[in-house]
């Protein structure tokens, strides 16, 4: 269980859905590499029809972290939804 506090980082995947723009996966990922204590485990990202939708798997240590980096996905612009799976 997740107490989200302490030392640890726990895995995390989140989906991400959005409009396939180009420059999209690089916003996400600088964003990712630009925040501490997150360790950006995988990315899948597929393309259909206009939209892009992904699983980013990173490694984060509290839930407050966590909220605060779906609020700057979210942000991205193109970004449509941002969801913890």
């Amino acid at each position: 269980r997740w107490s989200g506090k302490g030392t640890s980082n726990y895995s995390i995947t989140l989906r991400v859905i959005g409009n396939d723009d180009i420059g999209i996966v690089s916003n996400i990922t600088s964003l990712l590499s630009k925040e501490e204590k997150v360790v950006v485990r995988s990315i899948n990202i597929d393309s259909h029809d206009g939209l892009f939708s992904g699983n980013l798997v990173i490694l984060i240590e509290d839930t407050s972290k966590l909220k605060t980096i779906i609020k700057k996905l979210t942000n991205i612009r193109g970004v449509k939804q941002v969801a913890r799976l």
